[in-house]
């Protein structure tokens, strides 16, 4: 009798000590590694760090480039994915455990070679657009008409992408003015280097998403803890206190 319940013990204590990772990659200014790739900060990862910390979970978190944390996030139960946008296609993929903010992209090119009047047939036809690998932006531009290896370079991180910009090795990026002035400022760049040169109008929706296993309880516990920082404004004041922290210093 003892050695069983000692054994139902164990398989309780092993069922709640079960591992739970949260995945991202590197993407000012929402996740900001060190040069060990180590999170310091960001608007989503401190909005995940308050999450999980009302939700009192303990966590592990981990930097990889955004494909490897997507495939991971697809495989691995009990794993959760930040900050990720809302499809279609994935939408049976995940769960989705709450919405970060929405986000209005463009392409964005040096400012000394933007033209006025581009045409999305103009980029398709006369300009290389680098993006991220295994990206939603990558979805999007090959459905209007990008190919891999003619007019689509495709990157492991938004860093290169927008470095190759930079070098003169692609003509645009696909991203959103979020995004572009975090790099600008991740690469020590004044202000004015990037501009949009064309617009799509094309709006997205960032979410922390988990794993389709990962247990009920837990989604349940996390989306609870999420919508009630929705509620109480808390999500909005640390996204507002951490954009004045990124940008204004």
């Amino acid at each position: 009798m003892m050695k069983i319940l000692t054994l139902l013990y164990f398989l309780c204590t092993s069922a709640v000590a079960a591992p739970i990772t949260f995945v991202t990659e590197s993407l000012p200014p929402y996740q900001i590694v060190d040069k060990n790739q180590k999170l310091i900060g960001g608007t989503s990862f401190a909005i995940m760090q308050r999450l999980t910390k009302r939700s009192q979970l303990n966590v592990q978190f981990e930097v990889m480039p955004w494909s490897r944390a997507y495939k991971t996030a697809l495989t691995k139960k009990n794993t959760f994915i930040f900050s990720i946008a809302r499809s279609p296609q994935r939408e049976n993929l995940f769960h989705w455990v709450g919405h970060i903010r929405q986000l209005k992209f463009h392409f964005y090119g040096l400012s000394r070679t933007n033209k006025d009047g581009a045409s999305i047939t103009h980029l398709i036809s006369n300009q290389r657009v680098a993006s991220v690998r295994g990206s939603i932006e990558v979805d999007l531009l090959k459905q209007i008409g990008f190919k891999e290896n003619e007019n689509l370079i495709l990157t492991d991180s938004y860093q290169a992408a927008w470095k190759l910009v930079l070098k003169g090795r692609a003509d645009s990026v696909y991203g959103n003015e979020y995004i572009a002035k975090g790099m600008t400022k991740s690469l020590g760049l004044d202000k004015a280097t990037f501009s949009v040169n064309f617009t799509l109008n094309q709006v997205l929706n960032l979410y922390l998403a988990a794993n389709i296993e990962t247990d009920e309880d837990l989604i349940k516990r996390v989306k609870i803890e999420f919508n009630q920082m929705i509620m109480e404004g808390e999500l909005d004041h640390i996204i507002t206190q951490q954009e004045n922290i990124i940008f204004n210093n």
